[in-house]
């Protein structure tokens, strides 16, 4: 278990509150508390660790939260807010090789309780476009959501489809942040890394 409000991806999945068993993995590009937000990540590696009993590959990425934001209680002034990547461990391809978020960029409407767009553009093995949407509630439950777009040279050096999952929780008394974990794939290739946003 990774702590409150936690996210974990591994293998093109992505999910929320997910029981992680290590079986000789070590936790490594582990930060914790950064920059004073009570925000720690990390990715677990080798050995042959399980999330929620299936077996994994690719490295596991783990991120959560100590100051969960109680959405009931935000300022009636926040209505909308925009999210932006600010940390978070290197994402991997399902063979564990590391790569990078070229950016991720969150928009949000509290009012209506909507995820309105999540872009994530990422690079490990292809180039990685996808964007989606759905309520705060699947994005913080168990269901996630979806994410649609391409990822180029994941299918013969040409332009393939890719689609997956995206999970999160907000941070802080007035959702200040953002902790988000996504899992990818496209032509029998993955990509999936775990994120820390502020507004």
């Amino acid at each position: 278990e990774t702590g409150k409000g936690a996210g974990a991806a591994t293998k093109g999945r992505s999910g929320n509150g997910m029981t992680l068993e290590p079986n000789g993995a070590s936790l490594a590009n582990a930060v914790n508390d950064f920059n004073g937000t009570g925000v720690n990540w990390g990715t677990w590696q080798g050995g042959s660790p399980t999330v929620n009993g299936q077996s994994t590959s690719g490295g596991v990425h783990v991120i959560s939260a100590m100051h969960q934001t109680d959405l009931a209680a935000l300022p009636p002034a926040l209505t909308t807010a925009s999210y932006s990547y600010a940390g978070g461990p290197a994402p991997t391809n399902g063979l564990g090789m590391p790569g990078k978020i070229d950016a991720l960029d969150v928009n949000v409407d509290f009012s209506k309780q909507q995820i309105t767009n999540y872009h994530l553009q990422a690079s490990a093995i292809g180039a990685w476009d996808v964007s989606g949407k759905g309520s705060i509630a699947a994005f913080t439950g168990a269901t996630g959501i979806n994410l649609a777009g391409s990822c180029s040279n994941c299918s013969g050096g040409s332009m393939g489809t890719a689609d997956g999952t995206a999970h999160g929780a907000f941070v802080g008394a007035a959702a200040e942040g953002m902790i988000t974990s996504f899992g990818l794939s496209s032509a029998g290739k993955s990509i999936s890394g775990a994120a820390y946003l502020t507004r």
